[in-house]
């Protein structure tokens, strides 16, 4: 699972054209910006590797600040679900977050406790659990602020 504009993962991009496809798990992405039209950073590379190449299985995209009539603001913790704590508690999916560490950062690790904290995930300690998964580099935050 892949927040914000790390760019990292676009390494696979270079594997995809190689005889023997890059065999990794399935990769969801979710990726917040204010403004579709001027913040939506990578949205070629990311739409490619979505839809033409099938690296990433899964995309999601929030928009804070939509000009489309009718769209409603939306933050990547409104994203977050209980099939993202599958993927993070049963699947042992790994959590990349970049973006600003004031709010951003803050609010989807906040949405991840409380998402922990629900009976269907089977964490007792939302918050140690993130610790875990910190010291296990599987919880890495590249943020500024």
């Amino acid at each position: 699972m892949l927040e914000g504009t790390w760019r990292g993962s676009f390494e696979i991009e270079d594997q995809a054209d190689q005889p023997n496809k890059l065999s990794s798990p399935p990769i969801h992405v979710y990726f917040g910006c204010r403004h579709a039209n001027h913040d939506y950073l990578y949205k070629e590379e990311l739409e490619e590797l979505y839809q033409e190449k099938q690296l990433i299985s899964q995309l999601n995209v929030a928009i804070s600040r939509p000009t489309t009539e009718g769209s409603k603001k939306q933050y990547v913790q409104d994203l977050l679900s209980d099939k993202t704590m599958d993927l993070i508690v049963h699947q042992d999916a790994s959590v990349y977050i970049c973006g600003d560490g004031n709010h951003m950062a803050k609010d989807v690790q906040a949405k991840l406790v409380e998402l922990l904290a629900k009976a269907k995930s089977g964490v007792d300690d939302p918050e140690g659990y993130l610790r875990k998964m910190k010291e296990q580099q599987r919880f890495v935050m590249d943020i500024w602020s």
